[in-house]
């Protein structure tokens, strides 16, 4: 029985796997060099008011995925964004990305419905954000697959996963690989290690997390080791990109934006010894 439940644990990962072989929207990075991109996923009300908070702090703009379903609902015990959260990351000059409306599995949908899903998305970012078309997507749960990977790239022309790593010189911009934020795995040595790998090999580090809170969900962390984070980031002076700016340098525009802020510009997270 044993073997049997590892055999099917294994055929469960499988369309994750060759999801993340399927990549016809990989393409030969032309960043001139390091890039870093800070992401929040469901946007849970913290990552509103810490998260985008700490990073106006270094003059920096994030990238928010958002899936209108979860507007105003609590989840995993926390209160997700509402009206207000949406209008100040917008004030904010913030990039607000989607997520499927409905945060559901996309390998468990239908083609029919993965696109009604993201249409659906559409539609209230163009109500509650006044926007015409969203830029980016990011995967629910990170759960994707060949079929819904190639659905989605029908919609956007660039996409985000959870599958963790430095994204290198050859970039798959159908599904970005991430730095988690997450207490479940983060640790400052790791943190360390990502920011050099990223610099050594002119690589783009995208960060991902969700809540920021003194005692955050699994899939969270705390406000003092996000600020940890933009500080190592600041003192590496690499540049900070959302998400799509950052794409459209890879792809070969210039970059525009200034080096990261010095070190004196650091934030501090409410707290913070």
């Amino acid at each position: 029985m044993a073997l049997v439940r590892q055999l099917r644990e294994q055929w469960g990962h499988m369309p994750g796997r060759l999801a993340r072989l399927w990549q016809p929207q990989a393409r030969l990075s032309r960043a001139p060099g390091a890039m870093v991109s800070f992401t929040f996923d469901d946007v849970p009300r913290s990552a509103v008011t810490v998260g985008a908070r700490l990073l106006a702090a270094h003059g920096w703009k994030g990238t928010f995925f958002l899936a209108g379903g979860l507007e105003g609902t609590r989840t995993d015990g926390q209160q997700m964004f509402g009206r207000e959260d949406l209008a100040a990351l917008v004030a904010g000059g913030h990039e607000i990305a989607c997520h499927g409306f409905g945060h559901r599995r996309l390998p468990s949908l239908p083609w029919r419905a993965i696109g009604e899903e993201v249409r659906r998305n559409r539609d209230w970012l163009g109500a509650a954000a006044g926007m015409a078309m969203a830029p980016a997507f990011a995967y629910p749960y990170g759960a994707a697959c060949p079929r819904s990977k190639t659905a989605i790239a029908r919609h956007f022309p660039l996409a985000r996963g959870i599958a963790a790593g430095v994204n290198g010189r050859w970039l798959d911009f159908g599904q970005l690989r991430v730095f988690p934020m997450e207490r479940r795995s983060f640790t400052p040595e790791g943190m360390r290690r990502a920011i050099a790998e990223a610099r050594r090999g002119g690589g783009w580090l995208v960060v991902f997390g969700h809540d920021l809170q003194p005692h955050p969900t699994p899939w969270g962390e705390t406000p003092c080791n996000f600020a940890r984070m933009l500080d190592a980031v600041a003192e590496a002076a690499l540049p900070v990109l959302p998400l799509t700016a950052a794409a459209a340098v890879a792809r070969g525009a210039p970059l525009s934006a200034g080096p990261a802020a010095p070190a004196s510009a650091r934030s501090r997270a409410p707290g913070r010894g």
